[in-house]
């Protein structure tokens, strides 16, 4: 999820926000401001992470949120393998 380092914090709210399905205007009432604020900061959000909308941004948050998930799975994976392996030796 390297690409959420680029966004403000303000932005990473927003991003959360229409991943969970939220309007610009509900956005807006819930960060106390304007949706033309909400649309600037999805503007920028979009150019920074190289989406053009928010069909595009919901996809790469789940995707970041998959990837992670799976890297967490495999050190898990090995970790238990790792003490598996310690208990056959002794």
């Amino acid at each position: 999820m390297f690409w959420i380092k680029e966004l403000s914090g303000r932005e990473r709210e927003i991003s959360v926000l229409v991943a969970r399905e939220f309007t610009n205007e509900q956005i807006g009432e819930k960060l106390n401001i304007s949706e033309l604020t909400v649309k600037t900061h999805l503007r920028n959000i979009y150019s920074k992470i190289g989406v053009h909308d928010r069909a595009q941004l919901v996809i790469r948050i789940l995707k970041s949120e998959a990837d992670f998930w799976n890297v967490e799975y495999h050190k898990l994976m090995r970790r238990l393998h790792q003490v598996q392996g310690d208990k056959n030796r002794t």
